[in-house]
């Protein structure tokens, strides 16, 4: 499926793994910030949620439900709050 595994995959440079810091370049600086900003604007605001754009075997944990690019089952029956 063409669309779902290229069209819709969302590279960015700021995801780095721990103790590898970025290089004080000025285009990557930008690229650092600009480009999950242009992924949320392309595929919506849940683009982590999309299989092709998913961290390997982890979970998705944030209070967002509903609403455009909805995944998978809606975070189930969790509550929509938890108490601080």
């Amino acid at each position: 499926n063409y669309f779902a595994e290229v069209e819709q995959l969302a590279f960015d440079p700021s995801n780095m793994p721990p103790g590898i810091e970025p290089s004080p370049d000025k285009m990557l600086q930008g690229r650092l910030f600009s480009y999950p900003d242009t992924h949320r604007h392309r595929l919506g605001a849940n683009y982590l949620h999309i299989p092709v754009n998913c961290p390997f075997r982890t979970r998705v944990a944030n209070y967002q439900r509903d609403g455009p690019m909805c995944m998978f089952d809606n975070q189930g029956g969790a509550p929509n709050y938890y108490p601080n």
